[in-house]
């Protein structure tokens, strides 16, 4: 069964740190796409009182069946959890420093996104508009500052988080593909949710921004 918060707030006890979730979260969709069907996390209710819809297993089959798109976006959420997860093991990793609640709900609004060697993804002082910030999963790409300074980077590596500590909302460098590049991508509204929800993340990615910006990389 799958189950959607609606008020209040459970606990999901996941890798044994515990997660609280919130209005519109969802919690038991990740044993429909594993292969054998198992809870990966123990669930239980909050300080406050929760109320949930349920859709049960029956039901979510028959939705999976005729909507591929929620199956994939499912697994999308779950390789895209597991990847956070992997980086938050490397201490020098912004994301080493964010607890498993921040992980999942950036998991939740990240989207894949493929480049192709040579292709601009961002351009220096352009406006955010919904181009949001990126973190890249595969491939390498180059900050271009100017046509003397440049930087490459590579996996794990999170870009375009700067015009968003800009009064202006402008972009401060072009960005482009170095590489063939996978990106996990989140949307301008969805980027800004996420630093408003967790002081942790916005502390995290300023301190980031901040360093950049002094070493005039990024």
């Amino acid at each position: 069964t799958v189950y959607i918060v609606l008020v209040g707030t459970v606990l999901v006890k996941y890798d044994n740190e515990v997660v609280e979730l919130g209005k519109g979260m969802s919690f038991g969709e990740f044993a429909f796409v594993d292969a054998q069907m198992r809870r990966s996390a123990d669930v239980w209710g909050g300080e406050n009182d929760a109320f949930v819809i349920a859709i049960t297993k029956e039901n979510m089959q028959k939705l999976m069946a005729q909507c591929p798109e929620v199956e994939a976006a499912i697994m999308n959420i779950q390789r895209n959890v597991v990847y956070l997860e992997k980086l938050a093991t490397d201490e020098n990793s912004i994301f080493s420093q964010l607890p498993l609640s921040v992980l999942f709900e950036l998991a939740a609004k990240c989207r894949i996104k493929t480049i192709a060697r040579g292709e601009m993804i961002l351009r220096k002082n352009e406006l955010i508009a919904d181009k949001g910030a990126y973190i890249i999963k595969k491939g390498q790409i180059e900050v271009i500052v100017s046509a003397r300074k440049s930087k490459v980077f590579g996996l794990g590596t999170m870009f375009g988080e700067g015009a968003f500590f800009n009064p202006e909302g402008r972009r401060n460098a072009s960005v482009k593909a170095y590489t063939d590049v996978e990106l996990l991508e989140i949307r301008g509204k969805d980027f800004i949710e996420a630093l408003n929800n967790s002081s942790k993340l916005n502390r995290a990615v300023f301190e980031m921004y901040a360093k950049r910006f002094e070493e005039n990389a990024v």
